[in-house]
């Protein structure tokens, strides 16, 4: 939290609010969360805040908050999701670029057999024309 100049203060209101935070951050603050048996330690903890090191009381905080990191994980995907639908517009754009790429080679493959089929008519009748 330091490094991004944040307090614990404004994480928790960011999350109880819906404010964006940044998404590497949010996946860092995912991946820290407590196992279901640190959760319950931290939730019946009763002593002084003060006696806990900062990452712990930041965990106690969120352990206190309702659905906290469920929270993480809608802000998450809400950060990414302009992200992700560019992308997926992308790929979308690639691939309309590549089926009308194949339905013009098609049409060359069908001009060519048309061109195929009239040569082959054409020399048969050169040769029956020559046989006559």
């Amino acid at each position: 939290m330091r490094a991004l100049n944040v307090t614990m203060e404004e994480v928790c209101d960011a999350l109880y609010e819906g404010n964006e935070l940044p998404a590497e951050f949010l996946q860092t603050l995912l991946k820290m969360a407590p196992t279901t048996d640190e959760q319950l330690k931290l939730r019946l903890f009763t002593g002084e805040l003060s006696q806990l090191g900062p990452a712990d009381q930041f965990l106690k905080a969120m352990v206190d908050m309702p659905f906290a990191f469920k929270r993480m994980e809608a802000l998450l995907f809400m950060s990414t999701l302009k992200e992700e639908l560019n992308s997926t517009i992308e790929s979308f754009a690639v691939l309309e670029n590549t089926m009308v790429l194949f339905s013009s080679c098609s049409k060359l493959h069908r001009v060519r057999h048309g061109l195929v089929v009239k040569v082959v008519v054409l020399y048969h009748q050169d040769i029956s024309f020559c046989q006559s």
